[in-house]
């Protein structure tokens, strides 16, 4: 079975940060004898579609390449995995494969909320089963998906550049299009972590026993980071993680 990693970085100089998480990427990549591609051409015109959006266009990205594969891991130049990270696509049962998103809720559930009429009768997107599309896993079977979320997206093109927050890029309609009407397999909270998380894990602090927590230290139980933060911030998390852990 080949299995890939598949990076949309339409752009023509990766910031420093997303430098690293390729480098990060590759190495996993390598231990898992995965394959690692990367695209960087604009499959449309950018001045009309945003990156999210565009990154719709990867089953034809890939068909146009000649790529083959049986599984393809999607995802963002702002996502990592830790050097031990564990292979998730040993995890997929063949089915279209999340992580749940544990980031700002209220504007998750101000998303939900605002796109949920716009999908009448689909009552499966909540704060409980809401994932990020950051990172995600498919097969050719589900090519369909793609399809129905560029469709929703070109259909709704200026009330979504309107209200960008409202959307998240794709992820949103990409929730109602997936929940409900797919089999999904969900990945464990710690293929997918946040800044909530990772603002603990890179503070070391001394308890209330005064006994000093090395908490970087426990960066090692976390497979995969998605940053969402600004660039100081990833700037600082990726130089922090490639030189306590990487070198």
């Amino acid at each position: 079975m080949k299995n890939i990693v598949f990076m949309p970085a339409f752009c023509d100089e990766l910031p420093h940060y997303a430098q690293l998480c390729v480098e990060f990427w590759r190495r996993w990549c390598d231990k898992n004898e995965v394959e690692f591609i990367m695209s960087t051409e604009h499959p449309c015109d950018p001045t009309k579609v945003s990156p999210q959006v565009e990154k719709l266009f990867s089953f034809e990205i890939l068909e146009a390449n000649n790529v083959e594969y049986d599984q393809c891991a999607l995802v963002d130049w702002d996502t990592f995995p830790m050097p031990n990270a564990k292979n998730l696509f040993n995890y997929t049962n063949n089915k279209f494969t999340v992580c749940l998103d544990y980031g700002y809720v209220t504007n998750i559930l101000r998303s939900i909320e605002f796109v949920k009429p716009m999908f009448p009768g689909n009552d499966k997107v909540s704060w409980d089963t809401y994932f990020n599309s950051g990172l995600y896993i498919f097969n050719k079977s589900h090519k369909h998906i793609f399809e129905k979320t560029r469709k929703f997206c070109e259909d709704n093109d200026a009330v979504m550049k309107k209200n960008p927050a409202m959307f998240y890029g794709d992820q949103t309609p990409l929730n109602f299009i997936v929940l409900g009407n797919e089999e999904v397999t969900v990945l464990p909270r710690s293929f997918m972590v946040h800044e909530h998380f990772l603002n603990i894990f890179l503070n070391n602090y001394t308890d209330h026993t005064g006994e000093y927590i090395d908490a970087q230290s426990y960066m090692k139980h976390i497979n995969f980071v998605h940053m969402t933060d600004g660039p100081e911030f990833r700037n600082k998390l990726v130089d922090l993680v490639n030189n306590r852990f990487y070198k």
